[in-house]
């Protein structure tokens, strides 16, 4: 394990923040200016620099005037139901009477808009379609859909190809669109175009009283969940949208999954939406249909709300039990595998369920540090979808695209980003892609790369230990992708460790001023019965909130002993 200090920006003598620990946290993360951490809405990203806006605008016109009935196709993750969900709340409180909605099954439906859901769209009497979160790619339903009469608005944040289909976009990433975030989710797309043809409404003579800042805290969760960088503009999304959250003003559905997952609103920060809201929505795309986390979204009463919620946390337990037997398979297949050596660990399941594989590669990636593909069987067991996951410092899905020149006809079809992608091939030739792979990787990927390293902020200093100073730091995020939250760096006494759970470490560490209650999740084996005077600590500054008691908790990422105790026998 590498720890290696964040450097800190010197190309600008401004003062970030009157803070001189805040300030250097922020200078650890490249910032220029104050001005990136003015979160005013008028900051906001004006909407009129997306390419095709304005047409979005006439035809979502076009529609409010003639009532179209609008069906809404998400897709079965985070990003597309909360971006289904404020698509569906937005045109309501805009106008619209009769908007219905889809969002496709993993495993029988697959990704994107397909002729087969234009169907049922049609027979749903759907006059018009708006894809979110997805459309950037589906030439064959969009032609499909054009063919029967059925026009198409596509909203998504996918990268797009020189060609696109024959519909109206709305895509940051489209060739030639002007607007300087690349790194929308799908909700925050899907936001824009709210926001722009709130304003066409407007500039119409229409009287509108829908305030926007009502969808924010849905925004702010499909956002953080997406793990899109949290570029300024990405963070005033979410900054507003916690600060909703930690003022009340939250929607029935969030509030009763923060409910089931023991969050305190008050005490709300990125992170909790990320692993303990996410999880209980992304559980229903896994393994059932996220229908069940947009109704929870769309809840309008408390009690309908947590029914969902509940649903939702059941769901979510069943996966991760799946998860865990599927992981274990996985690790126990690796046994006799030096995955050191060959860079890479690639797995597979004859019965494992085609909606986990992503998180079983994310956990080989993350105990292994090394890249992960793990594969299942689709229902007829001729086909094997795979998921991919990677690295910092290898693009797997330009090592897709090498290995499908150099082995063409292996792979059916991939798709992905740098560090995430699927795939599919014929069952008949995995140990061509095995090898094929494993050949790959080993030219790619070096020895540096393999070492895992941790970016710290250095020492906290002990004035800084305190509840006061973790309430700052919740207010002075959000912290998120490429904006991540700050990790400290400082020796401790140990006091004390017990075991909690079956891979937990609930340690007791003083300073010489006071004393700290710390929580290693997953930690390793070894430090269950570990014996040391003085540890060294890479943790993050937390709030313990516990029967209304509140403390300073520091949450352990990594640790090493610095002075051991002589073992008595």
């Amino acid at each position: 394990m590498k720890i290696q200090r964040r450097t800190v920006n010197s190309s600008t003598d401004q003062v970030l923040d009157s803070d001189p620990v805040i300030d250097r946290i922020y200078k650890g993360r490249n910032a220029q200016s104050k001005d990136e951490f003015d979160y005013a809405l008028a900051q906001l990203l004006p909407y009129h620099l997306l390419k095709g806006i304005d047409a979005c605008c006439s035809w979502l016109y076009d529609a409010f005037k003639a009532q179209d009935r609008i069906c809404i196709i998400g897709d079965y993750d985070v990003d597309g139901a909360t971006s289904t969900t404020v698509m569906l709340k937005g045109l309501a409180g805009l106008g619209f009477t009769d908007v219905c909605y889809m969002i496709p099954n993993r495993i029988k439906d697959g990704y994107g808009l397909t002729p087969a859901l234009v169907d049922r769209a049609i027979s749903m009497q759907a006059q018009r379609i708006i894809t979110v979160d997805n459309g950037i790619v589906s030439y064959q339903g969009v032609d499909y859909a054009n063919a029967n009469g059925v026009s198409v608005l596509i909203t998504d944040h996918h990268m797009a190809a020189e060609k696109l289909p024959e519909a109206v976009v709305v895509n940051p990433n489209q060739l030639d669109c002007t607007f300087p975030s690349k790194t929308l989710a799908g909700v925050g797309v899907a936001y824009y175009v709210l926001i722009a043809f709130r304003a066409y409404l407007r500039d119409q003579g229409h009287d509108l009283r829908f305030n926007l800042l009502e969808l924010i805290d849905i925004v702010a969760l499909g956002t953080v969940a997406d793990c899109v960088p949290l570029d300024k503009n990405n963070r005033l999304l979410v900054h507003h949208g916690l600060k909703r959250m930690r003022s009340g003003q939250v929607s029935h559905g969030i509030a009763a999954l923060l409910s089931i997952a023991k969050r305190n609103p008050k005490l709300l920060a990125s992170d909790d939406l990320g692993f303990a809201v996410a999880p209980r929505l992304n559980a229903a795309g896994r393994l059932d249909d996220m229908s069940i986390g947009v109704q929870c979204l769309m809840s309008d009463s408390a009690q309908e709300a947590h029914s969902y919620a509940q649903t939702l946390d059941s769901i979510n337990l069943t996966r991760r039990e799946i998860q865990a037997n599927m992981l274990d398979e996985a690790q126990k297949s690796l046994e006799t595998v030096d995955v050191k050596n060959e860079k890479i660990a690639i797995v597979y399941g004859e019965k494992w369920h085609e909606g986990i594989i992503g998180l079983v590669a994310s956990m080989l990636k993350e105990t292994h540090n090394i890249p992960a593909i793990a594969m299942a069987n689709d229902s007829d067991n001729t086909i094997l979808k795979g998921s991919c996951r990677s690295i910092p410092g290898l693009n797997i899905r330009d090592v897709l695209v090498d290995f499908d020149l150099q082995h063409p006809g292996v792979l059916i079809k991939f798709g992905g980003h740098a560090m995430a992608a699927g795939l599919s091939l014929n069952a008949s030739r995995l140990t061509d892609f095995t090898e094929g792979m494993r050949a790959l990787i080993q030219e790619k990927v070096t020895d540096d790369m393999l070492q895992k390293c941790i970016l710290v902020d250095g020492p906290l200093p002990q004035s800084h230990r305190n509840l006061p100073f973790a309430r700052l730091l919740l207010t002075k995020g959000p912290w998120g992708q490429c904006f991540e939250k700050p990790v400290f760096d400082d020796v401790f006494t140990l006091e004390s460790v017990r075991k909690v759970g079956q891979a937990h470490l609930k340690l007791s560490v003083r300073d010489s001023e006071q004393q700290y209650d710390a929580i290693w999740f997953f930690c390793p084996e070894s430090w269950f019965a570990v014996r040391a005077k003085q540890v060294r600590l890479i943790y993050a500054l937390s709030i313990n909130d516990f029967n209304g008691k509140r403390s300073v908790q520091l949450m352990v990422q990594h640790a090493q002993v610095v002075e051991s105790l002589p073992i008595v026998s």
